[in-house]
């Protein structure tokens, strides 16, 4: 579970810290060339880095609770191994094996800990930006949100489950 954790925390901070460097340079160069630099400036210019470094530790977090998603279906006695699992298209952090399915950082599901895979269109998309939802309803009795930009994904990600079940 590692690589997809590792592939996870890469592809959050990459992009957050892609974002906030270049505003914060822009924010300091700007204060140096127009000689209007003080203190609190100063600390304003670093306020994308202080919300890359959270967004970071939000990740971790829900690294914390796949670990423990995780143990939970182990307990149920099935125990993760993703021989065999390849992305759902290129770059992507889906992963599909023959019994799992691997959402990197986020969740990780056993096709008999699935009831049931639902795509559903989402009302209200205008603050994440994505229209569709991934719902896992599990044999534990919780219901499993996973919001894409792509029903195509959850379409891949359905007929995996239909393939197998």
């Amino acid at each position: 579970m590692e690589k997809y954790n590792n592939l996870y925390i890469k592809y959050i901070s990459s992009l957050s810290f892609g974002i906030a460097l270049p505003i914060t340079l822009i924010l300091n160069l700007s204060a140096i060339i127009f000689k209007s630099f003080d203190t609190e400036a100063f600390i304003f210019s670093f306020f994308p880095l202080m919300v890359a470094v959270l967004i970071t530790a939000n990740a971790f977090l829900r690294i914390a609770y796949l670990k423990n998603l995780l143990k939970e279906q182990e307990k149920s006695g099935f125990i993760f191994d993703d021989f065999g699992a390849y992305p759902i298209y290129k770059k992507s952090i889906i992963f599909v094996s023959e019994n799992w399915v691997i959402i990197s950082g986020r969740l990780a599901f056993h096709k008999k800990f699935i009831k049931r895979i639902v795509i559903r269109k989402e009302m209200n998309n205008n603050t994440s930006g994505c229209p569709y939802a991934l719902l896992f309803e599990c044999i534990n009795g919780e219901i499993y949100r996973y919001k894409l930009t792509s029903y195509s994904d959850g379409k891949v990600i359905k007929e995996w489950f239909n393939k197998i079940k």
